[in-house]
């Protein structure tokens, strides 16, 4: 998985092992909301946050197994308290990265979950912003 892909990285690059844990924390964070949140979410977890009567919504689709378990919120807090983030957020040129695409708007806290709603509410599409 996820882990073994970033531990192999972390043995090319050398890294120390406090960086490695930091990685992996940021990456396992960062996976869900990649997933769950955002212009570029899972099409099972988009299908599953839109209303019924949108002409978008396929019923025949099977349902997203992690994001409805998941309180995408503190998810997306989590990820922002990463020791990661908060180096990547010290760099403006390195911020757009600390977001679930590099289209998404920036992470507040509560982005997922506006979002998310935007989804549910107006049926946004794929790559969509919240101003769309």
């Amino acid at each position: 998985g996820l882990d073994g892909i970033l531990r192999k990285y972390g043995d090319v690059f050398s890294l120390e092992p406090h960086m490695m844990d930091a990685m992996i924390e940021y990456f396992d964070i960062w996976d869900k909301l990649r997933v769950c949140c955002g212009r570029q979410m899972s099409k099972y977890w988009r299908n599953d946050l839109l209303p019924t009567n949108s002409s978008l919504k396929d019923a025949s689709m099977k349902k997203h197994p992690l994001c409805p378990t998941l309180v995408i919120d503190d998810v997306e807090e989590q990820f922002m308290e990463t020791k990661l983030y908060k180096l990547l957020h010290t760099y403006e040129k390195m911020r757009p990265i600390n977001r679930p695409s590099m289209v998404d708007e920036v992470l507040t806290g509560k982005y997922c979950s506006e979002y998310n709603d935007a989804v549910k509410s107006r049926g946004i599409g794929f790559n969509q912003g919240l101003q769309t």
